[in-house]
């Protein structure tokens, strides 16, 4: 692991959500930069009532199974079910992508705001820009109709297949993209898991 790159970045995530931190801008196991396929949907079902950075350690990085552990608890105490819909079909993903390293991320960082929150809600899209061009992923799997409207002008591209995973052009040379309806419904175990197996193979080409 390259601990100098993982600071870098660090400081650059810092700089733009500050600290604390009340938002999550992914979620992974480890280092972000060495995850070579992210999941992109559109925000966060929940907000985070623990900060951020109570999940990262220096020269590791991200701590996803102690955050998926308090983001349980939180909801629970909530009175709401443990994992939601789209979180459990991103577990059957990520799992059947393995060895490939998955980074689970949203367009934007704090949930979708009810009528009844008058407070305001950051709806900026430069956290996952900069994710995004930091991790240089080899390949992206967006989920639901803001991520990939969101993907089609960063990347400058008409459009986004929906059939398989396909290269697109990117600042750091080519990632293979696919776009398909929201995880949070419509989805089988069995259809997640073909599509991490998918996510799997376009992430590493060579073994095809």
């Amino acid at each position: 692991m390259d601990v100098s790159a993982l600071d870098e970045f660090e400081r650059g995530l810092r700089a733009r959500i500050g600290s604390p931190a009340f938002v999550r801008p992914f979620v992974c196991e480890g280092s972000p930069l060495e995850c070579r396929a992210l999941i992109v949907g559109s925000n966060p079902a929940t907000a985070l009532e623990l900060d951020y950075w109570s999940f990262w350690e220096r020269g590791y990085g991200f701590h996803r199974t102690i955050w998926a552990e308090a983001s349980r608890a939180q909801r629970r105490q909530a009175g709401k079910a443990e994992i939601t819909p789209t979180r459990r079909m991103l577990g059957r993903i990520i799992r059947e992508a393995t060895p490939v390293r998955c980074l689970d991320t949203n367009v934007f960082s704090t949930p979708t705001p009810a009528e009844r929150d008058l407070r305001p809600r950051l709806r900026r899209t430069d956290v996952f820009d900069f994710v995004l061009n930091a991790v240089r992923p080899a390949a992206l799997l967006a989920h639901g109709k803001e991520a990939a409207d969101h993907l089609r002008r960063l990347l400058g591209v008409d459009q986004l297949s929906r059939e398989r995973f396909e290269p697109v052009p990117a600042s750091w040379g080519s990632m293979r993209v696919m776009a398909v309806r929201h995880l949070s419904r419509g989805w089988s175990y069995a259809q997640a898991e073909a599509l991490g197996r998918a996510l799997r193979e376009a992430a590493e080409p060579a073994s095809q």
